[in-house]
């Protein structure tokens, strides 16, 4: 981990990773000037068959680079330090969990210097299909009722699809979430078809003592994918980064992507994020380039009719800095089901506006929801020996 260079991927076998208690995941990480703040990072992942084949005890705090975790069961462990959660960090930066398991600390929280498991200061955290699972029954100090805790920050933003929080007291303490909020402050925080009810308080604005008295307003939040034809999706910020609160100078965090529904039957919220990393490999006859990787992920929790597939435009430009020979792209999509890139590439043109903007569309497989990872690459072939 100390080693990673921008766009490394750490894959760790099944395995169960136990540290020392004077070990700190942070205490030994790459230097974060190397990499670009806003974008650039890497990924870990392991490479069982679930997450529960990777458990990775051990804990994860003041982390200065962007980071997908995927595939692992991480769980919270005690340190010499006095940590007992699983994140702490003040870093305004991303995190995304995917498809991972996380657990909160099973002993003795008195002396906890921090115990809620994820408590973000100041940090952009994303849980995808991603379960947090409290294995404490004795709380005794108010951090550690709650699964997340969210302070007051303009780099804080709490994204869960199709995730859980399970067994707290409360879900999402969320005290400075104000319970009327303006627009920015409402969608910080966004919980999408994710399960909160086994939680005594499911998200929680205000207490009185420790019993909560005003709840979140997310019946206030609206998707942003709504019900109808051709519905078109814009200004999709990018999971993977969060803009630095010291400056205003920094590239937009909002992809340079929009999206056509054919047609919705059922509204919901669809997410994106741009991996930071050229993982899963290419095939052999293709390239990811020499930039920053085009690989996007993309989520929905809006139902499609399955005949009407969306199209995905990309600003042209954008895509094309990052490769030698842009005449040459191809566009594949990830098939989970056989964990292997699609043989034959996504219908892929290009539009050009009377502006004489011009845009990549890619015309995306049926699908009754829009879950799946695509990938822009420089096809070739071979020169034999």
């Amino acid at each position: 981990f100390s080693n990673s260079q921008p766009g490394d991927v750490i894959l760790l076998a099944p395995c169960v990773y136990n540290f020392d208690s004077d070990y700190d995941i942070g205490d030994s990480q790459p230097d974060g000037d190397t990499f670009n703040e806003i974008e650039e990072g890497i990924i870990i992942r392991g490479t069982g068959d679930n997450p529960e084949d990777t458990v990775l005890k051990a804990v994860m705090h003041m982390i200065s680079i962007n980071l997908l975790v995927e595939n692992l069961k991480l769980t919270a462990k005690e340190t010499t330090k006095g940590w007992k959660n699983v994140v702490y960090d003040d870093y305004d930066l991303s995190t995304v969990f995917r498809d991972c398991i996380i657990e909160s600390y099973d002993g003795d929280l008195t002396s906890a210097y921090f115990a809620t498991p994820i408590f973000p200061l100041a940090r952009e955290i994303s849980l995808i299909n991603t379960r947090l699972i409290n294995r404490n029954l004795h709380f005794s100090t108010s951090d550690a009722v709650a699964g997340i805790r969210v302070e007051s920050s303009d780099e804080n933003r709490l994204t869960l699809m199709n995730s859980a929080i399970e067994g707290f007291t409360t879900g999402l303490d969320a005290q400075s979430w104000n319970s009327n909020p303006n627009y920015d402050d409402l969608y910080s925080i966004q919980a999408w078809n994710s399960d909160l009810t086994t939680n005594t308080y499911e998200c929680c604005t205000e207490f009185s003592s420790t019993t909560c008295v005003e709840n979140c307003p997310f019946d206030l939040q609206v998707p942003n994918t709504a019900v109808g034809n051709n519905v078109w999706v814009y200004s999709i910020d990018n999971l993977m980064a969060n803009k630095p609160y010291y400056t205003e100078n920094l590239p937009s965090t909002v992809l340079p992507v929009k999206i056509k529904f054919g047609k919705v039957l059922t509204a919901g919220q669809t997410t994106v994020y741009r991996l930071p990393s050229a993982y899963p490999a290419l095939p052999s006859t293709s390239s990811p380039g020499t930039g920053m990787a085009q690989y996007y992920q993309f989520d929905s929790t809006a139902r499609l009719k399955k005949q009407k597939r969306a199209k995905v435009r990309f600003t042209k430009t954008k895509i094309d800095e990052n490769f030698n020979d842009p005449l040459t792209l191809k566009v594949y999509f990830w098939r989970n089901i056989v964990s292997d890139w699609s043989p034959n590439p996504l219908p892929l043109k290009i539009i050009t506006k009377p502006n004489g903007k011009q845009f990549y569309q890619v015309k995306m497989p049926k699908r009754n929801k829009l879950n799946i990872m695509i990938a822009f690459a420089e096809d070739f072939v071979e020169t034999p020996l």
